[in-house]
């Protein structure tokens, strides 16, 4: 390790992974989009980069005798420094306390940063065994705060996912070491993976018999502490894979989350778990067919109530019908406007009224319609439009203002 060159990797964080606490010295206070970074002149804190996430925590001094603590939700290096950004709700007393040669403790959160370990070194077993058994080339990779996604050039079957998950599991089960190796030139270097070239120092991340993959990132000791993992989605991208898993901890929470879920719908339905597939499909079955029933007798009232209109004249008729589904409305507006020329309208549950239908005088050439439509956009805020001598929209309006309206255009007519 003394001998690596490259200053990103002379830092306590790559150096001793599993170091929480650091007592350091700041260097220099930045100002970058809005938000206070301090650099320090060594860290323990991973700066972002290669899909992982900048460490979270503290940085804690002692200042009047009093120990100050600001919170850090981030880290990036830059120009030969990992800067530290300082939460807002600290910025203040940041500006005001901390300064230049100021010894302070930098102070990991190390439960998050396992986890992000843990995601980092699964996504090298998962990427290189896609690589051996299929030939993909993993050529994105991202770890959020819930979950990861690895993209591959090309595209992977449902089966082969799952073989790919259990394999990675076998892995984990063996225990295999997760080897830091670091190269200064490019000569007699066993293959590995890289998306791009890499100058300088290289440092390989390996797995034997799995994967040798260029990486900055952090890493558990051996695939032990992966503790398992979950493929939890896979969608076509650009024309490959991506592939949304997570693993450690989060599977650990989600297994228990989703377990939780199966037992609550379980006493819900007093259906074993196991026996959930089938109670659902069950309950939507009959839900269908009330639906369907639902509809018909809907669609059995509308007809009456339209049946029972006067046969013609050009009065606003408000009809109060039911909730129609799109076929049932389309029919209501037939049956309205074959009675004459008639103005349908039915109240929604939010107050606006649909207008079903209307039939322009039949020796017009539907001037009338397209008359109407414009009068009504202009003076009830009616959205919609109309074709074959119907209309068919909303309007906004309140009821009296809708009945006035049609009382002043049938008297005009």
């Amino acid at each position: 390790m003394d001998a690596v060159s490259d200053r990103r990797f002379q830092f306590t964080y790559n150096r001793d992974v599993r170091r929480r606490t650091l007592e350091t010295r700041i260097v220099g206070l930045h100002e970058r989009s809005g938000s206070l970074w301090a650099a320090l002149e060594d860290t323990v804190f991973y700066p972002e980069g290669g899909g992982q996430p900048g460490d979270r925590g503290h940085l804690l001094a002692v200042l009047a005798g009093r120990e100050e603590s600001f919170a850090v939700i981030d880290a990036r290096y830059r120009d030969n420094y990992v800067e530290h950004e300082i939460a807002a709700q600290d910025e203040e007393r940041a500006r005001a306390l901390l300064k230049p040669d100021l010894s302070v403790v930098a102070e990991i959160d190390w439960e998050r940063r396992f986890e992000l370990m843990q995601q980092h070194s699964a996504e090298h077993l998962i990427s290189g065994l896609v690589g051996q058994l299929h030939g993909w080339n993993n050529v994105g990779f991202h770890i959020n705060e819930e979950l990861m996604t690895l993209d591959f050039d090309g595209p992977l079957e449902a089966d082969e996912i799952v073989d790919i998950e259990q394999r990675v599991q076998a892995a984990i089960y063996a225990e295999r070491p997760v080897r830091i190796l670091y190269h200064e030139n490019d000569k007699d270097i066993p293959p590995y993976r890289a998306k791009i070239d890499i100058p300088g120092t290289l440092r390989i991340v390996e797995v034997p018999g799995i994967d040798r993959c260029a990486c900055s990132g952090t890493h558990v000791g051996s695939t032990g502490e992966i503790g398992g993992l979950l493929i939890t989605d896979a969608v076509r991208y650009k024309g490959g894979v991506r592939l949304t898993a997570i693993a450690g901890w989060r599977a650990a929470r989600l297994s228990r989350a989703q377990l939780e879920r199966e037992r609550g719908l379980g006493a819900l339905l007093s259906t074993p778990p196991g026996e959930l597939v089938r109670a659902v499909a069950a309950l939507l079955e009959k839900r269908d067919e009330l639906i369907a029933e639902g509809n018909r007798l809907r669609q059995a009232l509308t007809d009456e109530a339209i049946r029972h209109l006067p046969a013609d004249g050009h009065e606003l008729i408000w009809l109060e019908l039911p909730q129609l589904d799109a076929v049932s409305l389309a029919r209501a507006a037939e049956n309205i406007a074959a009675r004459g020329g008639r103005i349908g309208v039915a109240t929604t549950e939010l107050g606006e009224h649909r207008l079903l239908a209307a039939r322009s005088a039949a020796a017009d050439d539907g001037r009338e319609l397209a008359e109407l439509a414009a009068a009504m956009k202009r003076e009830l805020g009616f959205r919609g439009g109309g074709r074959d001598g119907f209309l068919q929209g909303r309007l906004s309006a309140p009821r009296e203002a809708v009945e006035h309206f049609f009382a002043v255009w049938d008297a005009e007519r």
